[in-house]
């Protein structure tokens, strides 16, 4: 996926995106960037991803029945790693990333407090 690549990256396709967007709107350069999805009805590349990987969420945990079955044990729930029930034994099991390469696969980023916000 490619919102998993590093910042530089995905930086040049943003800036790119936004230009695109006020091109094709014909604005200036200094035109507010929100303003130009606004005006298309859509979203940026960070929001497109951070929707995608809360709609992976969403469907692990209430419709299993629409993801490929590749799916089925991709997350790990707290109440299958601990003992005692908790009132977050229903929430994703955060694991400990060391490496910044860890921290941007779906798995971190989707589970407790990592999980993306709007």
């Amino acid at each position: 996926m490619y919102a998993n690549t590093g910042s530089t990256h995905l930086n040049k396709l943003e800036t790119l995106n936004n230009k695109l967007l006020s091109i094709l709107q014909n604005e200036p350069y200094n035109y507010p960037t929100r303003d130009l999805y606004v005006k298309y009805n859509t979203s940026s590349i960070p929001d497109l991803h951070k929707y995608q990987i809360l709609l992976l969420v969403h469907k692990f945990m209430y419709h299993k029945y629409c993801l490929p079955s590749v799916f089925s044990n991709y997350f790990e729930l707290n109440k299958n790693v601990h003992s005692r029930d908790t009132r977050r034994s229903k929430d994703l099991y955060v694991t400990a990333i060391n490496k910044n390469f860890g921290k941007r696969c779906i798995k971190h980023k989707a589970s407790g407090t990592n999980c993306p916000k709007f």
